[in-house]
């Protein structure tokens, strides 16, 4: 079929990024991505499992470049935070418990 031009931007709700997550972390953790076809053939498999899931019923499926995309976003959040959270933890002070540092 003749793909639409214009792709309207679905947002992606909290339950949809905790299933993309959980799916990326299940199948990725047995492949070693040597390759672009191991990783093209991964997302495969990553997007097939997401649109698969009994919690999605009723919502249209993912398209894989929407999950990659979406996946890419998390990924750079999680880094960022990760970075924060080191930077508050060398700067913790004592007595300051983990509430402290998220916190800061």
């Amino acid at each position: 079929g003749v793909e639409p031009t214009i792709k309207e931007r679905r947002k992606w709700s909290p339950r949809e990024d905790k299933i993309l997550i959980s799916v990326w972390l299940n199948t990725s953790k047995d492949a070693v991505v040597s390759n672009d076809q191991k990783a093209q053939n991964l997302w495969k498999r990553i997007v097939d499992y997401y649109n698969a899931s009994p919690l999605l019923v009723g919502t249209l499926p993912r398209e894989l470049r929407q999950c990659k995309q979406r996946w890419a976003r998390i990924n750079e959040q999680v880094s960022k935070f990760v970075g924060c959270y080191d930077a508050a933890l060398r700067e913790q002070r004592s007595g300051q418990n983990d509430d402290d540092v998220m916190k800061a």
